[in-house]
């Protein structure tokens, strides 16, 4: 089976595997240069998500999977206003940056 087979499959054991072929402070490290800010310990078990990381900070992470390459600062909150319309806070749009190349990732 292929490492892609394997993760399209939801294979815990390939996802396992791979974390500790790279070492779990490369998975760290990579998670943090994808804007994962939560504190994260370097364990074998952290290909099978047993970190905890917000919502906020995975759909941050991925988005530029699905972007091409663009990374995201993803928001909650975007609008504020009263009930007679009058805006109270309005989120100013990021400037969206390109991350790095997937290959650096695993560096």
């Amino acid at each position: 089976m292929t490492l892609r087979q394997g993760l399209a499959y939801s294979l815990n054991t390939i996802a396992a595997r791979l974390a500790i072929d790279v070492t779990p402070q490369v998975v760290v490290d990579t998670a943090t240069r994808m804007g994962i800010s939560s504190p994260m310990q370097a364990v074998p078990s952290i290909a099978l998500g047993t970190q905890e990381v917000s919502l906020l900070e995975l759909t941050g992470a991925y988005a530029p999977f699905a972007n091409g390459g663009i990374g995201v600062i993803p928001n909650v909150i975007t609008r504020i206003e009263t009930s007679s319309g009058k805006v109270l806070y309005e989120q100013i749009p990021a400037v969206p940056a390109r991350s790095s190349h997937p290959k650096s990732w695993a560096k």
